[in-house]
């Protein structure tokens, strides 16, 4: 019933997706977390959080299954010294917005420099929105183009309401009528 009443509330409803950022913990025992889905153009950070003395972590992603990481961090370490180092990294940002052929799961490896490794698996989808590119605001595309728009269809364009979203509120209001009148007439029977 509550569905009823909140369908016209999504009924066209249109979401995007902005860019973000999965953020994996390297931890000495652990890595948090150890799996994730991404949407092209997301970014993964690895950020070095292990305690132990000079230990550092590798991360990479052999994509073309020929053993060599074809995506990969460098050592991350602890802490830097970014006087004398400038080289050193903490953190690895990984920004997928170019990296096609990462769609899929992936297998990534956190290699430490005791030699253990662990997986963390990473599903890439891309960024696929349904439908076609729209033509420019103001141009017509579609059937009936030709035709000169009769004054009935300017307003429907100017409502900005789909028959189906307009029908969705019809229902709704109809039923919070009923629902309505069914209370009223229940206060009325008890009296």
């Amino acid at each position: 019933m509550a569905l009823l009443f909140l369908a016209p509330l999504f009924a066209g409803v249109v979401t995007a997706h902005d860019p973000g950022t999965l953020t994996i913990l390297l931890r000495e025992d652990m890595i948090q977390p150890s799996e994730g889905t991404l949407v092209l153009n997301d970014s993964i950070l690895f950020i070095h959080v292990d305690n132990r003395d000079n230990m550092t972590h590798e991360i990479g992603v052999d994509v073309d299954g020929d053993g060599i990481f074809d995506y990969s961090s460098g050592p991350l370490n602890r802490t830097c010294d970014r006087a004398n180092d400038t080289d050193c990294l903490t953190a690895w940002t990984l920004r997928t917005e170019n990296l096609t052929d990462l769609v899929g799961s992936n297998v990534f490896i956190d290699r430490d420099a005791d030699g253990v490794e662990r997986e963390i698996w990473i599903n890439l989808t891309s960024d696929q929105h349904s439908g076609t590119t729209p033509p420019p605001i103001g141009q017509c595309f579609g059937s009936g183009c030709d035709e000169t728009p009769t004054e009935s269809e300017d307003e429907m364009k100017r409502s900005g309401q789909t028959d189906l979203q307009k029908g969705m509120m019809l229902l709704g209001l109809t039923l919070l009528g009923g629902a309505g009148l069914i209370f009223v007439s229940m206060i009325m029977g008890r009296q």
